[in-house]
């Protein structure tokens, strides 16, 4: 499935994030270099986060790049827990995979160091485990995923 249209999958949702609260957290309609699929492939994909604080099942429900409703990719029985995400390629697959799950190594409202460019680069081995960053800026973060 290739998105025709981002707004066009917004507005098909609509329905089940005003009723059930679960919202489109972030889409990648050209992944170039990012996800790869089981099957080695890097489709385009959907995250979707449950707001709620209720499981919600999803079964019934459908993701489109067309104005018709009554096709698309239709979810199976599966329930987005409370405060969870769900990642949904846009594969041309018709099959549902769980456990799929990414972090990064910041937590919203970690402190951290970071580096702000000043004209010139960062000192040699920046991306080296036990880099000493003393030197940088540091923080609280104010992005992150669980």
């Amino acid at each position: 499935m290739y998105f025709k249209s981002l707004l066009s999958y917004l507005l098909l949702f609509i329905g089940l994030t005003a009723s059930a609260q679960v919202v489109i957290n972030e889409v990648v309609s050209s992944n170039i270099s990012g996800l790869v699929d089981d099957n080695g492939k890097r489709p385009d994909w959907i995250e979707l986060y449950n707001t709620s604080d209720i499981p919600i099942n999803l079964e019934g429900y459908s993701l489109n790049d067309d104005t018709d409703a009554s096709s698309g990719w239709f979810f199976p029985d599966v329930v987005l827990k409370p405060e969870k995400f769900l990642l949904v390629y846009a594969s041309d697959e018709d099959r549902f995979s769980e456990g799929f799950r990414y972090k990064t190594v910041i937590k919203q409202g970690d402190s951290w160091q970071y580096y702000v460019p000043d004209g010139n680069a960062p000192a040699e081995g920046w991306r080296q485990p036990g880099f000493d960053a003393s030197g940088w800026q540091s923080g609280e973060s104010g992005f992150g995923y669980d």
